[in-house]
């Protein structure tokens, strides 16, 4: 059953609350009187307060003369869904969180808004969309399949610039590539390599030899998508770019959204400001030098309400992807990889969805095709976490509620117990500190990290939203912390004199 209001009532410090409807003149109606709320909230809680008597034999005129409570009305439906959403990103503000979240259900956009300073200073702004930009490659690739020019099953040297063709890369096919299962170095690990130009990258890594067979194993690789992106420019005679441009964005209606080029130095003042935080606390902003060798990896710059449109194109009826080719690219080859795209066939909420990181920018694409819905968030702050974010909305949307409470600053917590450094049972090398703040506030640190600060919630545990983790206070004085929904102990006290 749904109500109109809750009125909540406060007697002795014990808290009540009693949901009333709202009648269709405006008022509501309790034990056959009826109440505006505009001018009698007094009446209506000396009214409620006898209810209360009747409940705990309250007799005394103290307590009468300390009643105090209000009124909220409760939303319901959609509105009801905007209005968590919007507390608890507001909430993740001060936590770091900057950027934009939209969901999208049956067809209606329900949220849509920015936070932070996304909103303060970039409003309108598209955001680097980091690795989602992969989805994207993997769809053209497709493209040139449906047109018989490309076949995933071939050697990726039938398809390369001859510059970038390999003998050690014969077997690796454009399937190995789009799955990540090729066996090729992911050039992100290599030390130095952002000094580097992209064409120098790959033909250093033309002559490596592979870390596995192809095919054998799974091991997510920016290389290989920097491969496709070669590909697509080869075999279209188009530039990358462009192609994502002309038979992708433009054709989904994605108006505010184009692909940094190859070589482009960004970022431009037409996109939001990335953000990154530093391991003494300072706040940097995105430079070119952090973002020149993002190409067919991560370089689609984007908006929230963009990328809604392409989830569309990802039903599959659309003349810019047949089924066939959605399919294949939402099939789960090796951990969960398809072609650009995690995948998740969990029987009652199927999810197809990609995270995305680089200098300044975290993001999350989660799309639910049984529950036709749709959660994005783009952030600006490379180092605020989004995927706890995401699951949190996630469980507003289909569960009407979250595991997390939102973040409260300061409850009644010693937050001094919790002051010490952690050790991980499981690595010893990682390590947990927390600290308390003049200010009387929790703050965590994991190895060399900026400091994130800890929020109380209602159960009693702490949220980090920085680094997604969620940790409790055992018996014994360790910690249990909880990492993307996996609890790992941190048993080892080393000291309380930090």
């Amino acid at each position: 059953m749904s109500f109109d209001y809750r009125i909540y009532l406060n007697c002795h410090d014990i808290d009540h609350h009693i949901d009333l409807h709202e009648t269709s003149t405006g008022e509501v109606e309790m034990h056959g009187k009826r109440y505006s709320l505009a001018s009698d909230d007094r009446e209506l809680f000396q009214s409620l307060f006898s209810f209360v008597q009747s409940l705990h034999s309250i007799n005394d005129i103290a307590a009468r003369a300390s009643l105090s409570g209000r009124v909220e009305k409760i939303l319901s439906g959609d509105e009801a869904l905007s209005d968590r959403v919007d507390c608890h990103c507001k909430a993740l503000v001060e936590a770091g969180f900057t950027g934009s979240v939209l969901i999208e259900r049956d067809g209606k956009v329900l949220v849509n808004k920015k936070y932070g300073k996304a909103a303060d200073e970039d409003a309108g702004k598209p955001f680097y969309v980091a690795s989602l930009t992969k989805q994207f490659t993997a769809a053209a690739i497709m493209q040139l399949v449906e047109k018989g020019l490309i076949d995933v099953e071939k050697s990726i040297n039938e398809y390369l610039p001859p510059e970038l063709q390999s003998d050690r890369w014969a077997e690796v096919t454009v399937h190995h590539l789009l799955s990540n299962q090729s066996g090729i170095h992911n050039f992100t690990r290599s030390p130095g390599y952002e000094e580097k130009t992209l064409d120098l990258v790959l033909d250093e890594e033309k002559g490596r030899e592979l870390e596995f067979a192809p095919g054998s194993e799974f091991e997510y690789s920016n290389t290989n998508y920097q491969l496709l992106g070669k590909i697509i420019a080869h075999v279209s005679q188009v530039p990358y770019g462009q192609y994502i441009k002309e038979h992708l964005l433009e054709p989904a209606g994605m108006n505010s959204s184009r692909v940094q080029s190859e070589g482009e130095k960004g970022p431009d003042q037409e996109v939001v400001q990335g953000y990154k935080v530093l391991p003494d606390a300072a706040i940097e902003k995105t430079t070119a030098a952090d973002l020149h060798l993002i190409y067919a990896a991560g370089g689609v710059i984007s908006t929230a309400s963009d990328m809604a449109k392409w989830s569309d194109v990802l039903d599959g009826e659309t003349a810019i992807l047949s089924k066939a080719s959605v399919k294949r690219m939402t099939t789960a080859y090796r951990d969960q990889y398809g072609y650009g795209l995690c995948v998740y066939d969990d029987e009652e909420r199927p999810i197809v969805r990609h995270a995305g990181e680089l200098a300044g920018f975290n993001t999350e694409f989660c799309k639910y095709p049984k529950q036709k819905a749709v959660i994005i968030v783009l952030s600006n702050n490379q180092n605020f976490e989004v995927l706890p974010l995401a699951e949190n909305l996630e469980k507003i949307v289909f569960d009407g509620k979250m595991d997390l409470a939102v973040p409260v600053s300061r409850m009644d917590q010693d937050f001094l117990d919790y002051k010490g450094a952690y050790q991980s049972q499981q690595n010893s090398d990682a390590i947990l500190r927390l600290e308390v703040t003049e200010s009387g506030s929790l703050q965590a640190f994991f190895q060399d990290s900026p400091a994130f600060p800890a929020f109380p919630l209602s159960n009693g545990d702490f949220f980090v939203p920085g680094l997604g983790w969620e940790f409790e206070k055992q018996e014994n004085g360790s910690l249990l912390v909880y990492v993307f929904g996996r609890s790992e102990p941190f048993d080892t006290f080393i000291s309380s004199s930090i």
